[in-house]
């Protein structure tokens, strides 16, 4: 098959699309496997890529349609943050579904099955956005041996009460913690394009936040 003579690693225009309520809106990403870089694709705002049409989409059809080594499914995950700007580029859809251009990552994050960083291995991310968490809701964190604090971005299991123990289920490196606090102001995470990011051991994203005092 004939590749498509548009580029879709490129991002188009950018816009600040600013959504309300965002903690725990459910979405699906598309990670677009190039030689030099893996483009993101997100469906939020557009799609909250519902099961059968997520499901049934054919990643392979979409990678030969734009000549790309590959296209993975990545997702669905739930956002975190209680209002979120996002800085999104063009629009295409798959299988029904809305997605926009969102971010890049680095190529070596891409295996044989799909997107495999390693858990806890800060890798830098060309995202941009803001990132708003509620005074009085719970912002999950990461605290690392030096005692930065990466806060939760999204999470790959459905967003529930639950959450606040997710640290009896991760396999912590020696030196690492996890804490879910309940904030005593809002906290706002301004993403200006490289971003300190981490993944833990179920796939849950976090940001670098800002440095207190």
């Amino acid at each position: 098959m004939s590749g498509e003579s548009r580029d879709i690693t490129k991002s188009g225009e950018l816009r600040d699309i600013t959504i309300d309520d965002t903690r725990g809106l459910r979405y699906a990403e598309l990670a677009m496997i190039g030689p030099e870089f893996i483009t993101i694709y997100n469906s939020t705002g557009l799609s909250e890529a519902p099961p059968n049409d997520w499901d049934a989409l054919d990643t392979q059809e979409i990678a030969e349609r734009f000549q790309l080594k590959a296209v993975f499914k990545n997702g669905p995950h739930w956002w975190l943050s209680d209002r979120t700007t996002f800085r999104f580029g063009d629009e295409l859809t798959f299988g029904g579904m809305g997605f926009r251009w969102a971010a890049t990552l680095p190529a070596y994050l891409a295996g044989s099955g799909g997107l495999e960083g390693t858990p806890y291995e800060v890798f830098e991310a060309n995202k941009q956005g803001t990132f708003a968490y509620s005074k009085g809701k719970l912002a999950y964190e990461l605290i690392t041996p030096e005692g930065d604090a990466y806060v939760m971005q999204s999470s790959n299991i459905e967003v529930n009460d639950d959450m606040a123990k997710l640290g009896d289920r991760l396999q912590l490196p020696r030196g690492w913690g996890f804490r879910a606090r309940v904030l005593d102001d809002d906290l706002t995470l301004e993403l200006d394009g490289k971003v300190k990011a981490l993944e833990d051991d179920l796939k849950n994203v976090y940001n670098l936040a800002p440095a207190v005092g």
